[in-house]
């Protein structure tokens, strides 16, 4: 069985940051609660079998800013930061930017 992670999550875009005749800046926020249901691996040691269980769950919170450059064009940039909420060893802060073009 493969892994498989589950996203519940939601989002918000605040009103406008900044707006002009071409362009409009947008602040937006996120939280996400992640699980991943897993797999497990086994190793074996002469004859001693080592099982690694990798499922979890985590919440991620994060925010941004997009920019929309008139009909054609979206840029976005976005900070996250996710920690497990089951015991597990799992801290993350990331970072995102990308853009969209409309043709």
């Amino acid at each position: 069985m493969r892994e498989v992670p589950v996203r519940l999550g939601a989002g918000r875009d605040q009103d406008e940051l900044c707006a002009t005749d071409k362009m409009t800046i947008k602040p937006f926020v996120v939280a996400n609660l992640w699980h991943d249901f897993g797999e497990q691996d086994t190793i074996a040691f002469d004859a001693t079998p080592i099982v690694n269980r990798q499922s979890g769950s985590a919440i991620e919170f994060g925010g941004g800013l997009s920019a929309s450059a008139g009909k054609w064009a979206d840029v976005f940039a976005k900070v996250s930061y996710t920690t497990a909420i089951d015991g597990i060893s799992l801290t993350s802060l990331g970072g995102r930017f990308g853009f969209r073009l409309l043709w």
